[in-house]
């Protein structure tokens, strides 16, 4: 099972949803796509850059904000894990047993 766990200050996500062979899971490649576009939205829109903390591996991708932000960056980093929650929870309820969300 694939989990996607919130924190204060980011997310990570860990394991293979296990609904198809590596490289044909469209579980994992649709949270694949939404968590790295929140890490590619941090980064670029948001202007995190290189103060954005993130590890990527093999089924394995960690994302931690840094430890002074503005309000403002602050405020669109909160947007922005929101609406990955929220893609992250149609996800899981499309496709029941193959994702888990923690907070």
């Amino acid at each position: 099972m694939l989990q996607v766990t919130f924190t204060e200050d980011g997310f990570q996500v860990t394991g293979h949803a296990g609904y198809a062979e590596w490289g044909q899971d469209i579980v994992c490649a649709a949270v694949s796509a939404l968590t790295q576009t929140t890490v590619l939205g941090l980064r670029d829109v948001v202007g995190l850059g290189d103060r954005l903390t993130e590890e990527v591996r093999a089924g394995f991708l960690t994302c931690r904000l840094p430890e002074r932000l503005t309000v403002a960056e602050r405020a669109q980093a909160k947007l922005l894990f929101a609406t990955l929650r929220a893609g992250l929870i149609a996800i899981a309820q499309a496709y029941p047993g193959y994702l888990e969300i923690l907070d």
